[in-house]
């Protein structure tokens, strides 16, 4: 079994949120910023420059994510979407205190939902990058 490091999810997320501000993403609904911007890396605190690669996978598995959800018309009382909850968080760059207020639920509840986005997040875009292993495997193989 393949262990994981427990910073990965973060900086996936965190790569992703710079990228998907800099309007280069694939249309989730956030706002782009300005035209500046465009062609930037974006680092982190680690000076890791964002792979756009990394960022379009973290993309996709976002968007899987909704396939688990229900349609907005059918979304029993209380629902709340993990994937919009990504993109504000990450994406929009709420901080927990705004995300708390507009959920209206307490904070640490906020820090749960956060550890629970990272925990699906880091599922889906694992079986991405599986599957797209698995397709390479295929072809050099062919080759």
């Amino acid at each position: 079994m393949t262990t994981i490091d427990s910073r990965l999810p973060d900086m996936l997320l965190e790569n992703w949120g710079a990228w998907s501000r800099t309007g280069r993403g694939t249309g989730l609904g956030y706002p782009n910023v300005q035209p500046m911007f465009h062609g930037v890396k974006f680092k982190r605190k680690a000076d890791r420059a964002i792979d756009e690669t990394d960022a379009l996978v973290a993309e996709a598995a976002i968007m899987m994510m909704a396939r688990k959800e229900y349609p907005r018309d059918e979304r029993p009382p209380g629902y709340f979407s993990m994937r919009d909850f990504i993109i504000r968080k990450w994406a929009k760059n709420y901080p927990n205190q705004e995300l708390a207020h507009k959920y209206k639920v307490h904070r640490n509840t906020i820090t749960h939902w956060v550890n629970r986005a990272k925990d699906e997040f880091i599922a889906e875009y694992l079986l991405i990058v599986r599957d797209a292993h698995k397709v390479n495997k295929l072809y050099s193989e062919k080759g």
